[in-house]
């Protein structure tokens, strides 16, 4: 009796390198009969026609039908990093009104954003440094070159603004 070889193929739903939190899916075929078996850099890591793939490392899966199997190429899957960021300022950062203190975030690379915000508005900037004219607390996210974005900076700059006197004269 010749027993037909399944054939094991799968395919992504997104790219295969991501930032971390991110997942794609790998999907195989449902053909009546196939049970499937996921591995990653060789390690079993469950069954099933889809696998979600949250962890570097190299996935393929294998394909059983009637006691015959056959396995996969497998693809690299890689979990970029985040930046992590941070914010910084030499500047007093109490003045008075009409002056500002020069705020500076980290890490910083070519093609790199940066939002910033005191709470209560937000500004998306290609430099990283911000002129801060408003009062208020203020961090920072850095999404790199590649995309990925960081958490709102742990570290912040408080800024508080004197007023100007009123100058009065009588006569």
């Amino acid at each position: 009796t010749v027993k037909p070889r399944p054939t094991a193929t799968f395919a992504l739903s997104g790219p295969a390198s991501f930032c971390a939190g991110g997942s794609v899916n790998l999907t195989a075929p449902l053909i009546s009969g196939y049970t499937y078996y996921w591995y990653k850099d060789s390690v079993n890591t469950g069954s099933g026609n889809v696998k979600l793939a949250k962890l570097a490392g190299n996935y393929f899966v294998v394909a059983k039908l009637n006691g015959c199997s056959d396995s996969s190429s497998s693809v690299a899957v890689s979990v970029n990093p985040l930046p992590i960021a941070s914010i910084s300022t030499t500047s007093p950062t109490t003045f008075c009104q009409g002056d500002s203190a020069l705020l500076n975030a980290l890490p910083t690379g070519q093609n790199y954003s940066y939002k910033w915000t005191n709470g209560i508005i937000s500004s998306i900037n290609q430099s990283s440094s911000f002129s801060a004219k408003i009062a208020g607390t203020y961090k920072v996210m850095v999404t790199d070159n590649i995309g990925c974005s960081s958490i709102y900076s742990i570290s912040s700059v408080k800024i508080k603004i004197n007023s100007l006197p009123v100058a009065t004269i009588t006569p």
